[in-house]
């Protein structure tokens, strides 16, 4: 698990896969399988080109857990977490979280939301993500992706079960992103070899917003604008290295 504790304004993680990672302990040490981050200066740490995959927590946030923070997440895949609350991302203590560019998929929480906070001010801001194939105890439709937010501010994102109560722009939608392949070669999700990059055809290609910078590769290295459009999720379809 990678904690990270009233960090500074130049504080990043770029470029990492975090795995493996099983918060069990006891009082605090119960949160976040992936990442832990506790407090710091606005808008850090900065978390860009991870994956931060198969990972567990026994309480919250078996992704992240993030508390009095506002961490950034930029072209970073968050899958097949376990936990009970957050199994992807759980926020507390008026933390604003911004996802950009990001892959949020096939998480599991045993109790309630793939990104989940416990209301007190928390904010969850997506652009040009996916949040799709998430579980938990209500099912998997839009409140099993994201639940107990006091602000959620969606722009130009893929979530499953999209109703609209989470206002933003029109963009935002529930149409399916057409993952490569979430069960892999061996056939079996949750393992190594899911795949949730873009196949031909995905409504999600050329939808997302394009502003005037971007972060110029994806979470493969490929040039992330192509044909002068941008992809939702953290990879982006299509030749070029």
């Amino acid at each position: 698990m990678v904690a990270c504790v009233d960090c500074g304004g130049s504080a990043t993680l770029d470029g990492f896969i975090i795995t493996g990672g099983n918060a069990n302990g006891i009082s605090e040490d119960d949160n976040g399988g992936g990442i832990a981050i506790n407090g710091g200066e606005p808008y850090t740490p900065l978390i860009q080109n991870c994956a931060i995959v198969d990972n567990s927590s026994f309480s919250r946030g078996g992704g992240a857990f993030v508390s009095d923070a506002s961490p950034e997440f930029r072209n970073c895949l968050i899958a097949r977490k376990n936990s009970f609350e957050g199994a992807a991302i759980f926020i507390t203590r008026a933390s604003h979280v911004l996802l950009y560019q990001c892959t949020i998929a096939h998480n599991a929480a045993s109790g309630f939301g793939a990104a989940a906070g416990d209301f007190g001010g928390t904010v969850l801001s997506p652009y040009n993500t996916i949040i799709w194939g998430n579980t938990d105890s209500s099912g998997s439709l839009e409140d099993a992706q994201i639940t107990g937010m006091s602000i959620v501010g969606i722009n130009h994102s893929t979530v499953e079960g999209w109703s609209g109560q989470y206002g933003g722009g029109p963009d935002n939608n529930g149409n399916d992103p057409l993952f490569a392949d979430v069960d892999g070669a061996d056939g079996v999700a949750g393992t190594l070899d899911d795949n949730f990059r873009l196949s031909e055809g995905s409504p999600a290609l050329n939808t997302g917003y394009l502003p005037g910078v971007v972060l110029p590769v994806d979470l493969d290295g490929h040039w992330r604008v192509l044909c002068g459009g941008i992809d939702r999720g953290a990879y982006e379809f299509g030749a070029g290295d």
